[in-house]
Protein backbone atom coordinates (compact mmCIF):
# COMPACT_ATOMS: atom_id res chain seq x y z
CA UNK A 1 0.00 0.00 0.00
CA UNK A 2 2.59 2.43 0.64
CA UNK A 3 4.48 1.82 -3.11
CA UNK A 4 0.40 3.04 -4.15
CA UNK A 5 0.29 5.92 -1.76
CA UNK A 6 4.02 6.94 -2.88
CA UNK A 7 3.27 6.77 -7.06
CA UNK A 8 -0.13 9.08 -6.30
CA UNK A 9 1.99 11.50 -4.33
CA UNK A 10 4.86 11.74 -6.88
CA UNK A 11 2.11 11.78 -9.81
CA UNK A 12 -0.09 14.19 -8.98
CA UNK A 13 -0.88 16.99 -6.74
CA UNK A 14 -4.27 16.32 -4.57
CA UNK A 15 -6.19 19.26 -4.45
CA UNK A 16 -9.85 20.09 -2.80
CA UNK A 17 -12.80 19.39 -5.90
CA UNK A 18 -14.57 21.24 -7.51
CA UNK A 19 -18.60 22.35 -7.77
CA UNK A 20 -20.81 24.14 -9.27
CA UNK A 21 -22.44 26.67 -7.44
CA UNK A 22 -24.70 29.56 -9.70
CA UNK A 23 -23.37 28.42 -12.64
CA UNK A 24 -19.96 29.08 -11.27
CA UNK A 25 -17.02 26.74 -10.30
CA UNK A 26 -16.25 26.95 -6.69
CA UNK A 27 -13.80 25.03 -4.37
CA UNK A 28 -16.09 22.16 -2.59
CA UNK A 29 -16.16 21.77 0.85
CA UNK A 30 -14.31 19.72 3.22
CA UNK A 31 -14.40 20.13 6.88
CA UNK A 32 -11.98 19.58 9.24
CA UNK A 33 -14.24 17.74 11.58
CA UNK A 34 -16.10 15.57 8.52
CA UNK A 35 -15.45 12.12 10.27
CA UNK A 36 -18.16 9.53 11.15
CA UNK A 37 -17.94 9.23 14.62
CA UNK A 38 -16.74 6.15 16.49
CA UNK A 39 -13.62 4.27 17.39
CA UNK A 40 -12.37 4.19 13.84
CA UNK A 41 -13.80 7.43 12.28
CA UNK A 42 -12.84 7.19 8.58
CA UNK A 43 -13.41 10.81 7.00
CA UNK A 44 -16.85 11.49 5.03
CA UNK A 45 -17.19 11.27 0.97
CA UNK A 46 -15.35 14.27 -0.37
CA UNK A 47 -14.57 15.80 -3.44
CA UNK A 48 -11.13 15.80 -4.18
CA UNK A 49 -9.22 16.80 -7.81
CA UNK A 50 -5.90 14.81 -8.74
CA UNK A 51 -3.84 16.81 -10.78
CA UNK A 52 -0.90 15.35 -12.85
CA UNK A 53 2.55 17.29 -11.41
CA UNK A 54 3.71 18.26 -14.99
CA UNK A 55 3.52 17.38 -19.09
CA UNK A 56 6.06 14.23 -18.12
CA UNK A 57 4.26 13.15 -15.69
CA UNK A 58 1.27 13.16 -17.88
CA UNK A 59 3.64 11.04 -20.68
CA UNK A 60 4.41 8.61 -18.21
CA UNK A 61 0.84 8.09 -16.75
CA UNK A 62 -0.50 7.54 -20.47
CA UNK A 63 2.63 5.13 -21.24
CA UNK A 64 1.97 2.92 -18.62
CA UNK A 65 -1.78 3.14 -19.06
CA UNK A 66 -1.62 2.10 -22.01
CA UNK A 67 0.57 -0.73 -21.31
CA UNK A 68 -1.27 -1.83 -18.28
CA UNK A 69 -2.80 -5.29 -18.68
CA UNK A 70 -6.73 -4.38 -18.64
CA UNK A 71 -8.77 -7.95 -18.81
CA UNK A 72 -9.51 -8.59 -15.71
CA UNK A 73 -9.83 -12.32 -16.31
CA UNK A 74 -5.80 -11.85 -17.19
CA UNK A 75 -5.82 -10.31 -14.09
CA UNK A 76 -7.86 -12.59 -11.64
CA UNK A 77 -5.73 -15.71 -13.21
CA UNK A 78 -2.50 -13.95 -12.12
CA UNK A 79 -3.87 -13.63 -8.79
CA UNK A 80 -5.07 -16.88 -8.74
CA UNK A 81 -1.84 -18.37 -9.66
CA UNK A 82 -0.19 -16.05 -7.07
CA UNK A 83 -2.21 -17.65 -5.00
CA UNK A 84 -1.42 -21.04 -5.52
CA UNK A 85 1.94 -21.01 -5.47
CA UNK A 86 1.82 -19.52 -1.83
CA UNK A 87 -0.15 -22.41 -1.17
CA UNK A 88 2.60 -24.47 -2.05
CA UNK A 89 4.95 -22.56 -0.97
CA UNK A 90 7.12 -22.75 -3.77
CA UNK A 91 9.36 -19.36 -3.72
CA UNK A 92 8.36 -17.89 -7.45
CA UNK A 93 7.76 -15.03 -9.23
CA UNK A 94 4.56 -14.15 -10.93
CA UNK A 95 4.88 -12.69 -14.27
CA UNK A 96 2.28 -11.83 -17.02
Amino acid sequence: MMINVSRMLWAYDIKRGWDIVDGKKVQAHVGRFDFVSGFNSPPLPFKAAFIPRDDKVKDILRREFDQAEKSTEAILERIEKAQQILKEGEPATVMA
